[in-house]
């Protein structure tokens, strides 16, 4: 789900972590640490909670991490950039406190009556703040306690973004030493997309100790803690004990001379602008560990602990709209949103056929008054420019009979040839290159199937590669990737049958032949062979990472598609699922499979109960638009939440005061308001 507060809050928060060096950009016009000590904004929301001021300093880092970007690309004046940060600045204050105010409540109400800890978030939360059973005290806005709200693993999280931030600033400065350009050669290819994976995170901690890292996660792991990735893998089988050891044992890297001397730099430069106190110092030679003392990188740890309170606020307003969110709230929408279609497709098929278009798998058509419509994909095997051009001379050879001209087709079909489209991803480097035998093997996370089977048999690129030059690039999270660059992709030509024989027949199961009706169980794993079909083979980039294919309509098809791929969508949607057709058109040869057959009346329930029954099936649309529905509710009520909670404070006197005359000094005077 979208986070609401936690997003307003983070836009705040990363100041205190993406250090830029504007240093000599004339920001501060004085060097005094008693100016950049002023107080722009003073909140306090409620009794119990102390009041809290907003530092000039604050504002001066905001600025340098994304206000400056405001005034150079978005066309805001010096003064509206200020105005905006100070909202900001504000607006995130006020949801840190009530964050604060609202969670020591709710743990302290659990620490006394433990019947109150409902749910697996709450049980959590009780268990394993650091608290350790002591009542909070939300008062207290100073790292010591802001701790006690949070978990040993957000904690260890948070020192280990600001040790990163160290690094990636150390970085930055020392690469503005050592700048180096590299020239590379363009290659001219046609791009092919590649399929889209959501890679599912966890919504909360504990959901961690559950989920298995991904390949990336334990190459990450293994450069943090300097062990092979198959040594990582056979001692952490979670994510939640991978990220912790991660967490613990990442250091700021002050290895070399250069790397001290950058951060000098940076320190000084911080010292110029304001955000370090003149006098501060810390003895980095003997632990580099002791940079965190600097009050801006102190600052920064206890911001990223605001952001995990906000964060864990934010939880706890989810579970208690989810809780409060009944099956029969759910099917009253799902019933308006049915009357609603209703109404509109019983007398405008364009309208129903548009719907069905444009749904995906967060999308729905939830009234379906027709018969007779379904979605199919089209594996195309293509006919070339050459190809097509002798069939156009063909048709519009003065006196060629229909028969010539279909004869001349089929001459054509049988030269029809089948190559692997994947150029692109083998000059993108999207694999491997394997120099024994001058094959390319693509990563797995290019692959719609988990099979092991559709990966042996797709998973190298059907053709040779040459003049091979591979280059070594370590990325932000020291992670060391070999990229390969290749003078020529060539893909090996395949000949129809032969097509047929080693690929499709084998992934889907089955024995295609052309013009015959055929018909498979179309599961998941079928889907996904189907699926990485197209991608290897098919020449129709329409049917591209498709959710359901292309939309059959008994009213529109033929006109929409040639009449030979309208008549097969017609048969294989007729005989639903699963079914498949091979056919010939003047584009080359299609195979066209039916994802789902769409019956009068499908997917809609009369009553709560029959909505209610079909809720533990996950394939049925109820299960679906519950969890879809579920999302939207409750970023809906937790945005009027934040809007309640910001519009009730901002402009309250008694909440918020302001001086803006302390960073008058840093609106340059042409830009200032008369």
């Amino acid at each position: 789900m979208r986070k609401i507060l936690t997003k307003i809050a983070t836009l705040v928060l990363i100041v205190a972590l993406s250090v830029t060096a504007f240093a000599g950009c004339g920001l501060v016009t004085t060097d005094t640490d008693r100016d950049m000590a002023q107080t722009v904004a003073t909140v306090k929301i409620a009794d119990g909670i102390e009041a809290e001021d907003i530092l000039k300093s604050e504002m001066l880092s905001a600025f340098m991490s994304y206000g400056y970007l405001y005034v150079q690309s978005y066309g805001y004046t010096t003064e509206a950039t200020y105005e905006l940060i100070l909202k900001n600045l504000v607006q995130n204050k006020i949801i840190i406190q009530e964050s604060r105010r609202v969670l020591a409540e709710t743990y302290n109400e659990m620490i006394e009556d433990a019947t109150k800890a409902n749910t697996e978030f709450l049980t959590y939360f009780k268990d394993n703040a650091t608290a350790n059973g002591v009542e909070i005290n939300p008062s207290n806005a100073d790292a010591e306690n802001l701790q006690k709200y949070l978990t040993a693993y957000e904690i260890a999280q948070a020192k280990y973004n600001v040790r990163k931030s160290v690094n990636q600033l150390i970085d930055s400065y020392e690469a503005a030493e050592e700048e180096e350009t590299e020239e590379k050669e363009d290659v001219t290819y046609e791009v092919r997309s590649t399929p889209a994976h959501d890679h599912e995170e966890a919504e909360y901690e504990y959901e961690l100790k559950d989920q298995t890292p991904e390949d990336y996660d334990y190459k990450v792991a293994a450069v943090v803690l300097d062990k092979s990735v198959e040594a990582v893998k056979a001692e952490y089988a979670n994510l939640y004990d991978l990220n912790l050891a991660v967490y613990g044992a990442y250091q700021i890297d002050l290895s070399t001379s250069a790397r001290v001397k950058a951060l000098n730099k940076a320190i000084k430069d911080l010292k110029e602008n304001g955000l370090i106190k003149s006098d501060e110092t810390q003895n980095v030679k003997t632990d580099a560990e002791n940079v965190l003392k600097y009050s801006y990188f102190e600052n920064a740890i206890k911001s990223q602990y605001e952001s995990l309170i906000v964060a864990k606020y934010e939880d706890s307003l989810v579970t208690t709209v989810e809780d409060a969110l009944t099956d029969e709230a759910v099917f009253n929408q799902y019933q308006a949103e049915y009357e609603s279609q209703k109404e509109n497709y019983l007398n405008n098929i364009s309208g129903y056929e548009s719907a069905l278009d444009s749904v995906t798998e967060d999308t729905f058509v939830v009234c379906n008054p027709f018969e007779g419509y379904g979605y199919v994909l089209n594996l195309l095997i293509g006919f070339s420019s050459e190809q097509s051009a002798r069939l156009s001379a063909a048709k519009s050879k003065v006196g060629a009979t229909e028969a010539e001209i279909a004869q001349a087709r089929v001459d054509l079909l049988k030269e029809l040839i089948v190559k692997d489209q994947r150029e692109s991803w083998v000059y993108s480097s999207y694999g491997e290159y394997n120099e024994e035998d001058g094959s390319f093997a693509f990563d797995k996370e290019y692959f719609v199937s988990e099979s092991e089977e559709v990966y042996n048999k797709l998973g190298k690129f059907v053709g040779s590669v040459y003049g091979a030059t591979s280059s070594e690039d370590e990325d932000d999270e020291g992670v060391i990737t070999t990229t390969w660059a290749f003078e020529n992709v060539i893909p090996t030509v395949l000949t129809f049958d032969a097509f047929l024989a080693d690929y499709v027949n084998v992934l889907l199961g089955t024995t295609v032949t052309p013009d015959v009706l055929g018909q498979i169980t179309l599961d998941d794993a079928k889907r996904d062979a189907f699926d990485d079909l197209i991608y290897a083979f098919s020449t129709d980039p329409g049917s591209l990472g498709s959710y359901l294919g292309y939309a059959y309509s008994p009213v529109n098809a033929s006109t929409t598609y040639v009449k030979e791929f309208a008549d097969a969508s017609k048969e294989v949607v007729a005989q639903g699922e699963g079914s498949y057709k091979l056919i010939a058109t003047d584009y080359g040869y299609h195979l066209i499979l039916c994802t789902k057959k769409i019956e009068k009346g499908a997917d809609e329930y009369a009553d709560l109960a029959s909505f209610v029954a079909e809720l533990a099936n996950e394939e049925s649309l109820a299960y679906k638009y519950r969890e879809i529905k579920l999302n939207s509710i409750v970023s809906t009520e937790v945005g009027k939440i934040a809007d309640t909670l910001i519009n009730d404070y901002y402009d309250d006197e008694d909440k918020v005061t302001y001086n803006k005359k302390a960073y008058k000094d840093l609106i340059p005077e042409e830009t200032s308001a008369e």
